[in-house]
């Protein structure tokens, strides 16, 4: 009577997991915008608020303080840009990588005034709000070194009163998944007023495709005891035990 109430009882629990691990796999939930500890291409942003050429980066009054002295940083440059963007999975977003960049003409760069830059940015307070990454603490520093003699500088994450950093869902690309994000400048290490014009403004290259959809843990315990049980179940009814 005993073996027969056990085997029963492993009968149930194996149906109870299954359906449990069954439905925890179909029930929909809100992933983050990106997959933690990958590394994603960053490109130009297709509606940056300058004159061509386009940026992933604006840094306004970079070498003279002067907001009128437009400076952008092509992230789509052939020859050399190449920047990349990674999460943690906890509160680490780092940008980091070579840019082109420097005085913007408008219709291209000033040739005594641009060159290669190796941006190095991270922010550590982020947070995984579901639809977007969000730091809402200014916790962003970094620097931008010129390879061409031209300068060395600080950056600084600076808020809009709401936030200082996002990665989502950009409605100014089509819904395009991108990184956006307000910047102080400085050729000390001290942070210096804000200049309009000074930002993160990129579009993330989404065809580094993220791994194959995998149950969560939680759901593989279930089903692995589920199974468990099954094939005990199994081995008592051929030694001849009812359930």
């Amino acid at each position: 009577m005993l073996k027969k109430r056990q085997a029963r009882l492993l009968g149930t629990v194996a149906a109870i997991a299954i359906a449990g691990g069954i439905a925890l796999m179909a029930a929909p939930s809100v992933a983050a915008p990106i997959e933690a500890n990958r590394t994603y291409s960053l490109l130009n942003h297709r509606d940056g608020s300058g004159q061509p050429p386009l940026y992933g980066l604006r840094l306004d009054g970079l070498f003279s303080g002067d907001s009128n002295e437009v400076v952008t940083f092509d992230f789509d440059e052939n020859q050399v840009s190449d920047v990349g963007l990674s999460w943690d999975g906890s509160n680490q977003v780092t940008i980091s990588g070579t840019i082109f960049g420097g005085i913007d003409t408008g219709t291209g760069y000033d040739s005594n005034k641009s060159g290669a830059w190796d941006l190095n940015f991270t922010y550590t307070d982020v947070n995984d709000e579901g639809d977007y990454l969000v730091d809402r603490q200014e916790t962003g520093t970094g620097t931008l070194t010129s390879q061409n003699g031209l300068g060395d500088f600080y950056l600084f994450a600076e808020s809009n009163g709401h936030f200082a950093f996002k990665v989502g869902s950009n409605d100014r690309c089509g819904g395009c998944l991108a990184g956006w994000g307000w910047l102080n400048h400085n050729d000390e290490n001290v942070n210096a007023d804000h200049i309009y014009y000074s930002d993160f403004l990129f579009e993330i290259d989404t065809t580094v495709t993220p791994s194959s959809e995998a149950p969560e843990p939680a759901t593989l315990a279930l089903l692995a005891t589920g199974l468990f049980g099954l094939g005990f179940a199994a081995r008592n009814r051929r030694a001849g035990i009812r359930t």
